[in-house]
């Protein structure tokens, strides 16, 4: 009885680790959002002399 009562709490231990763990993974992928901006907001933004954009492209060759 004893090892059976010490093997349900050792389980329990376990995936209380784990569940604690996958919350905080959560938390860090939403401390920074992608913003989503169209085309023409874009445009504008470069032609009134924004600074602030970085455009990567990163198709391969046989893409384009």
């Amino acid at each position: 009885m004893k090892k059976k009562s010490l093997k349900l709490m050792s389980v329990l231990l376990i995936l209380s680790l784990v569940l604690v763990g996958c919350g905080q993974k959560a938390e860090e992928a939403n401390a920074n959002p992608m913003k989503y901006i169209s085309v023409e907001d874009l445009k504008g933004d470069i032609d009134s002399g924004a600074n602030e954009y970085i455009i990567l492209d990163v198709r391969q060759a046989k893409d384009y």
